[in-house]
């Protein structure tokens, strides 16, 4: 149903859109112009705030844009190459298995290095450059560790409209066993749910690197998953369907096997 009264902010999955536009519009051939497009296009949709109220976020899409624009001026001068067709075959717990992705968006610069490019509409880092969110990394690190695996191991950046993440080429050697690794949870998963929450999971590697300390990554996992007191509810709202196996943390990590996966 369409809500009666006229929005004066926007909400996040309208703001996470117009971004998901923008990368798209710097996919095309004339950029600039179509990043602009975008941002005036935006202005009197049903989902965008009207009049004087609609100049806040246009700006802030404005800035996006233009942050999106400087940020990937390297991939903009890069000379694509083609789609590469990654094949990988092993044997992981006993089972013979066949991984096949295709990678876009490797790129060679001016220099001639060679980069994989990614891009996410989620914010990476916060204005002091830390970082805000891990979960959006998941895909392109998953793309970082075949191209290592399958011998073709290169940088990649990841691109958003909040910062950038780089990650050096991997090892065979430690690519080969991160991959592994992977594998064996992924057919554990195939049979069974696993006690693990992304968010959750990130929550608790961040605390558990900076502190050293068990206890405290325990405390801001839990913080993550079971929320920070206010409007709980059992189990978890945005943690369907694991939410209904495991209430809460203590029940997730009961088992032990969080800290491990």
């Amino acid at each position: 149903a369409v809500p009666e009264h006229e929005p004066f902010t926007v909400d996040h999955l309208t703001h996470y859109q117009a971004v998901e536009a923008l990368l798209t519009a710097l996919r095309q051939g004339d950029s600039s112009a179509a990043l602009a497009r975008v941002v005036n296009e935006r202005v009197g949709r049903g989902e965008w705030p009207l009049a004087g109220f609609a100049d806040p976020p246009q700006r802030l899409l404005q800035e996006t844009a233009e942050s999106l624009w400087q940020e990937a001026a390297d991939w903009r001068s890069g000379e694509e190459e083609s789609p590469r067709l990654l094949v990988w075959q092993g044997v992981i717990a006993n089972r013979a298995l066949q991984i096949e992705h295709a990678v876009k968006d490797i790129r060679r610069g001016p220099d001639g290095m060679r980069r994989l490019w990614q891009f996410t509409a989620s914010r990476l880092r916060t204005k002091d450059n830390k970082m805000s969110s891990w979960h959006p990394l998941l895909q392109p690190w998953l793309q970082h560790v075949l191209l290592a695996v399958c011998g073709e191991a290169v940088p990649t950046r990841v691109l958003s409209p909040a910062g950038t993440v780089d990650w050096p080429a991997l090892s065979a050697d430690v690519a080969t066993a991160w991959w592994q690794q992977l594998l064996a949870c992924w057919l554990q998963g195939q049979v069974r749910a696993l006690p693990l929450e992304a968010k959750t999971a990130f929550a608790w590697a961040v605390e558990a690197v900076k502190a050293d300390d068990d206890d405290k990554a325990l405390d801001a996992a839990a913080t993550v998953y079971d929320g920070s007191g206010f409007g709980m509810v059992s189990p978890p709202a945005d943690k369907a369907p694991g939410g209904w196996i495991w209430p809460d943390f203590d029940a997730l990590a009961a088992s032990g096997e969080f800290a491990d996966i």
